[in-house]
C-alpha cells in the first residue's frame, strides 16, 4: 500500500500496517497543509494559526524546522515548502474520501491558538459537509441504478 495521510482519526502517516504519529504541533501543521486549498498555505497563515505572530524570521524558522521534523519523522516527505507556500506531498483519507470511523482531526489534541481552534472547528465542518454530500450522492446515484445492493453499501457507510 502506498503510504497516505489519513485526517479521519488522525492526523497520522499510514504505510500499509505501519502507521507514523506526529507530535502536537507537527500535527497542527500536516492538518493545515492537507486541509487548506492547495497552495494557499502561506508560512505567514501557519505563524499567524500556530502562533498568532506575523511571519517574522524567527517564526519563518519554526516552520522550516517543523517541515524538516515532520518529515523526518516520517521518513520521507510529507511537506515541503515552495516559496512562501507549504504544500502536502501525499494523498490523503479527506482527497480519497475514505473516511474512517474516528472523527476528523482526533489527534490535534493541543490546540496552539484560538485561531487554529476556529479554523479547526471550521475545517472539521466542511469534511463532514463533503462526506455526507458525496454519500448521499453515491447514494442518489445507485438508487436511480436500482442496485439494491449497492444501495445498502451506501447505507451502512451513513
Amino acid at each position: 500500500m502506498n503510504p497516505a495521510i489519513e485526517l479521519y482519526g488522525g492526523p497520522i502517516l499510514r504505510s500499509g500496517e505501519q502507521q507514523t504519529a506526529f507530535a502536537p504541533t507537527q500535527a497542527c501543521l500536516i492538518a493545515l497543509a492537507y486541509l487548506e486549498p492547495k497552495g494557499s498555505l502561506t508560512r505567514e497563515r501557519v505563524s499567524w494559526l500556530l502562533w498568532e505572530e506575523a511571519a517574522k524570521e524567527r517564526q519563518c524558522h519554526r516552520i522550516r524546522q517543523l517541515v524538516y521534523a515532520i518529515n523526518g519523522r516520517a521518513a520521507r516527505r510529507v511537506l515541503v515548502r515552495e516559496g512562501e507556500a507549504i504544500l502536502p506531498v501525499l494523498p490523503s483519507d479527506v482527497a480519497e474520501m475514505q473516511p474512517s470511523a474516528e472523527p476528523p482531526l482526533a489527534r490535534v489534541t493541543a490546540i496552539p491558538t484560538a485561531a487554529f481552534e476556529q479554523w479547526q472547528d471550521l475545517a472539521v465542518k466542511r469534511m463532514e459537509q463533503e462526506r455526507t454530500l458525496r454519500m448521499l450522492n453515491a447514494l442518489d446515484s445507485a438508487a436511480r441504478t436500482r442496485s439494491l445492493a449497492e444501495v445498502l453499501s451506501v447505507s451502512r457507510t451513513l
